[in-house]
């Protein structure tokens, strides 16, 4: 057993020099979410990965994994060091989970059948809002327990956005489609007024529908959004529409600020950047303008503004803008975590974080001799069983999150060789290893 502490402590040891590779991104593949609070941006991704990144230093300080899934959105409690995000598994897989981020720990998650199209946080934090939990329009969870305190008895309809005033007693809700027939042409959207307490709708307005990144300013009268009309300026009391800038793309995206919002319009390797507030007409008014360029940055899939305006890279990178208007990269420096560690009679087998396979002898000699190794690339599976079959180094390589993958066995001098194994062959051979 001490023979075999060593070599973890060798393996360990190779995670974070030689077998390991600098990051050339925070994240691998596109940023689905940030937040930016204080001096800090938080970004999350596909890779189910969040990085804590220093706005002054303009680098990554840290880097973890909350999930094997994606994450879909990222909201931050107004008062609490936590998170609240959307997990999406697939298919009847999707979870809410509450982190608490400095801690690395989870506080609770909620499994959902249907997809969670929309969370947000209260006003004081005291619960979570979500929209499509278990195929319902809306519901309340307790921040603390992620129990259900209520389901908001409204028209059914996908919810894009809703927000509590301070009093948490009141929640304005904004719907991109509903099932009423619509009170006017192209206003197949609804603005709604809820009282929590009571239950009971105490406003409805049709509104412009599928408006696509909506933002509430202005002391929450103003509602701004992009569908196929443009960016749309609606009164968020009536649901009139009071101006529109036309011609902006729907893969336009939109940021608030105090006094109103920014909007970053993408063409290929170029984009126009604006900020925009309301004039006394209520009328949008474009009080900066910048054009940028994005050349190897790649296309820019969120953004975030405190202060200081932030951008995600599709290609996994925060972006900043320099004193001379031109697009920076953040500076990051990771290694790639082993994720997955079993250990045979001649042979230890590794998954990384990447989804990479690989072996290494337990004679330490060999791999002074040879220092180099074979990784393969086993993105789907996360969990290895070892298996002593005549003698010979085998591992059942297999998913603990999903059994769309068949279970593989392998062997650690022929990588190459694999077969797929029925998943109840695991479960005995898992059996018979830890008996």
């Amino acid at each position: 057993m001490k023979y075999l502490k060593f070599f973890y402590l060798i393996l360990t040891f190779f995670s974070i020099t030689s077998l390991s590779s600098a990051d050339t991104a925070g994240h691998r593949g596109n940023i689905t979410a940030l937040l930016h609070k204080g001096n800090t941006v938080i970004s999350a991704g596909e890779d189910g990965f969040i990085v804590i990144w220093n706005v002054s230093q303009r680098a990554a300080l840290s880097r973890f994994q909350l999930t094997t899934y994606r994450i879909q959105s990222v909201v931050s409690h107004p008062q609490k060091d936590e998170i609240c995000i959307i997990e999406s598994g697939g298919l009847n897989n999707y979870r809410i989970s509450v982190w608490n981020y400095p801690l690395r720990r989870k506080l609770f998650s909620v499994f959902s059948a249907e997809p969670v199209g929309f969370i947000n946080y209260s006003a004081g934090g005291n619960f979570i809002i979500a929209s499509g939990l278990n195929g319902s329009t809306l519901s309340l969870l307790d921040s603390v327990t992620g129990h259900i305190i209520s389901t908001a008895e409204i028209p059914a309809g996908n919810v894009s956005f809703a927000m509590t005033g301070r009093s948490e007693r009141n929640m304005l809700i904004y719907q991109s489609e509903h099932d009423e027939y619509p009170e006017r042409a192209g206003y197949t959207g609804k603005i709604l007024y809820y009282d929590i307490v009571s239950h009971e709708v105490t406003g409805s307005f049709p509104a412009p529908g599928n408006l696509s990144n909506p933002v509430i300013f202005g002391n929450n009268r103003f509602l701004a959004g992009v569908n196929s009309d443009g960016l749309l300026l609606v009164d968020a009391a009536s649901g009139d529409i009071f101006d529109a800038v036309a011609n902006t793309e729907r893969n336009a995206l939109l940021c608030q600020t105090d006094d109103g919002f920014y909007c970053l319009r993408q063409r290929g390797t170029s984009a126009t950047f604006n900020q925009y507030s309301v004039d006394r007409n209520a009328r949008l008014v474009s009080r900066q303008q910048l054009s940028l360029s994005l050349d190897s940055a790649g296309s820019v899939s969120a953004i975030a503004h405190n202060g200081s305006v932030v951008f995600a890279s599709s290609q996994g990178n925060i972006l900043f803008l320099d004193r001379q208007n031109r697009i920076i990269e953040a500076n990051h420096q990771f290694q790639t975590l082993i994720t997955e560690i079993a250990a045979g009679e001649q042979n230890i087998a590794f998954l990384t974080e990447n989804g990479d396979l690989s072996f290494i002898p337990v004679d330490y000699r060999l791999i002074q001799r040879s220092p180099s190794f074979t990784m393969t690339q086993k993105k789907d599976y996360t969990k290895i069983t070892p298996v002593s079959v005549s003698g010979e180094d085998r591992f059942i390589l297999w998913q603990s999150e999903s059994t769309g993958n068949a279970p593989q066995l392998l062997e650690a001098n022929h990588q190459t060789e694999q077969r797929d194994l029925p998943s109840c062959a695991v479960v005995l051979h898992c059996c018979q290893y830890l008996c």
